[in-house]
Formats: C-alpha cells, structure tokens, sequence
C-alpha cells in the first residue's frame, strides 16, 4: 500500500483504558478522535470535555460496531513518537501470530511457540471443566457475564509460582 507504519504503540500491551497508555503518561492526551469501521461508517468528535469523556465515547462507537471498530487520535510528531513510543510490538505479533499458525499446522502446542517467541513461561495448565454465565449487559467488548461461574482444574503450576489470582466461586 505505500504507506508508512510505526513498529510500536502507545501502550505495549493490553489495556482497558486510554489514559493508562504512554501519552498520557508523557502528557500527550487528545481531546478528538475519528474512528472508522468496516461497514464504512466514519466518525469524528470534534472535541471532548476530558480524557475520560473522550474515553468513553469510543468505547460507546466500539459497542455500536459490535467491536468492529478502529480509532485515531493523539497525532504526534515523529520526535515525540521515538520518545514515548514502545518499540517492536507489531513485529512482535507478527512473529508471535506465524509461530502460533505454524504450530497449529503441525499438529504442535502453540502456546509453547508463543512463549518460545517471547521468552516467556507457562505459569500453570489446566482445563476449564465447567463454565456458566448470565448476560445481564454489554461493555464495549461485547456481553459480559453479571454473574459467572468457572469450575477450574489445574494440572500443573510452574514450579516456584508466586501468583495471585481471582478464585471464581
């Protein structure tokens, strides 16, 4: 497509929130977005009260798309992006998402070649044996269980582990 991509983001990994990313940690927040989604609709806010205002009006577009939704704010300035910009995470994915098709192809455990990737480690294996829930609302990532109920089995703990957890009760 010609176009130039940033190998980073603004935040690294997964957040419920914009205002736990790194502009707004170096005091970068916008006040507009516009957000674009599949179905072609386009929409911009112009300007926002605050952070969380504006935080929640994209997460209300997200619900309204059924999550099918990308937005765009806080343009900054190449100078500004090197400075708070964590590096590496879309060529992270890419090799992450290849390793993870690559053992599912063969027949292999892609979580292992995930973490292979990463350097990372399995904390604990287990099998979700019994899963009940009630959709009483919907958030910006779809419908959430008010009330849920996990049965876990766990087969094995990294050896070491110190973890807390949320027990489901």
């Amino acid at each position: 497509m010609g176009a130039a991509v940033v190998d980073g983001d603004y935040i690294g990994r997964a957040v419920p929130e914009e205002t736990q990313s790194t502009c707004c940690l170096f005091g970068k927040q916008g006040m507009f977005f516009t957000s674009a989604d599949r179905r072609g609709n386009i929409t911009s806010v112009m300007k926002a009260a605050n952070p969380h205002s504006l935080e929640r009006l994209a997460k209300m577009l997200v619900v309204a798309t059924c999550g099918d939704t990308a937005v765009a704010g806080i343009p900054l300035i190449g100078r500004e992006m090197k400075e708070i910009v964590v590096r590496d995470t879309l060529s992270t994915c890419l090799r992450i998402g290849r390793a993870l098709r690559q053992a599912r192809h063969e027949n292999a455990d892609p979580v292992a070649a995930g973490l292979e990737v990463v350097s990372g480690w399995r904390l604990f294996e287990g099998t979700v044996v019994n899963w009940k829930q009630k959709t009483a609302m919907v958030t910006c990532t779809g419908p959430q269980p008010s009330k849920a109920k996990m049965t876990t089995e766990v087969k094995k703990w990294r050896s070491g582990s110190r973890m807390k957890t949320w027990s489901p009760g």
